[in-house]
């Protein structure tokens, strides 16, 4: 098996680069392994070399130098350190999300999936202490198992519940963040300029074909008593004017009927329009609140929970 030793490149620009060799290195000239390597590798021909250091010896295999490079693009940052499977002088977006990761992982990060393991444990420690005397007084295992049981049953209801409304939660909240941040600029505009000649005919047309549709569609999934459908007491039939706010609108900012009336029709539309989207803005505060609720990582404790108490299950089977 032929022996390999790791060395580090000092570059200038204050670069680094780290190989393997089956040459000693330090009996050759800096001229010498500069022409040799600059000839396979752009970041050596870029950064020509300056010094030259062992770093280990009597090595077998690469994963030696991943770990060197790495080691020292921590140190050094990504982009200044190449080497083994990361020699090429640009390397891929994502192979540097990958470094990133690896190199900025935490033993805090390590042991956090088993911490909520250990949590959970703490969390059923009764249940366990129950399990515990199965084993010990024989003559009550019928009794405990049944007790094991309705726990269990109870349990397993309450995670399928809580996480059910942690995903309507989290679809809703999905869905009301459809309507765009800037809605509230694009109604001022159309308040603005109802009276406006020279108003924009393309900017009119975005919003009510494109953002009014998306708000009623949204409130509508909020708010299901008809009276909310109502403008200043009237009840519009049908509800065109929520569905197509455009048969109101387009009298005032596209053809020629304006007259008060028409626009007095008009500003109602719109205004009921804000207040649609107040709804969804304070409904979306609402959401958001609520799912600021569950710990960041109640996904994997309910997933964890639930293989917890599965394998209880299991045991008292």
């Amino acid at each position: 098996m032929e022996i390999y030793s790791i060395y580090l490149f000092k570059l200038i620009n204050n670069k680094w680069f780290i190989t393997l060799s089956n040459k000693k290195l330090e009996s050759i000239t800096l001229y010498e392994i500069q022409s040799d390597y600059e000839l396979v590798y752009d970041f050596i021909n870029e950064n020509p070399i300056i010094a030259v250091t062992k770093l280990e010896d009597y090595i077998t295999d690469g994963y030696h130098v991943n770990k060197h490079v790495k080691l020292h693009m921590k140190q050094y940052g990504i982009n200044n350190v190449r080497g083994g499977s990361y020699s090429d002088s640009i390397l891929d977006e994502n192979v540097v999300k990958v470094i990133e990761n690896e190199i900025n992982y935490t033993v805090s990060q390590s042991l956090a999936d088993m911490n909520i393991l250990y949590d959970i444990k703490q969390d059923y420690k009764n249940t366990m202490e129950l399990e515990d005397e199965i084993n010990k007084i024989l003559l009550k295992v019928v009794e405990i198992k049944k007790q094991i049981n309705s726990f269990i049953i109870s349990e397993k209801t309450k995670l399928n519940i809580d996480y059910d409304i942690f995903v309507k939660l989290t679809e809703s909240l999905a869905q009301y963040k459809q309507m765009k941040s800037t809605i509230f600029d694009d109604i001022n505009w159309l308040l603005e300029n109802i009276d406006n000649k020279e108003k924009s005919k393309e900017r009119y047309l975005h919003i009510v074909n494109k953002e009014l549709p998306l708000i009623t569609k949204i409130f509508t999934s909020i708010v299901e008593d008809p009276e909310e459908y109502r403008i200043d007491g009237i009840k519009y039939e049908p509800r065109i004017h929520l569905y197509s706010p455009s048969s109101v609108l387009d009298c005032v900012f596209i053809s020629r009927c304006y007259n008060v009336e028409s626009r007095d029709k008009a500003m109602k539309v719109i205004n009921k329009f804000e207040y649609m989207a107040y709804v969804i803005l304070n409904r979306t505060m609402e959401l958001e609140f609520d799912i600021s609720c569950y710990p960041k990582d109640y996904k994997k404790r309910y997933n964890i929970s639930k293989a917890f108490v599965k394998r209880i299950e299991k045991k008292i089977d």
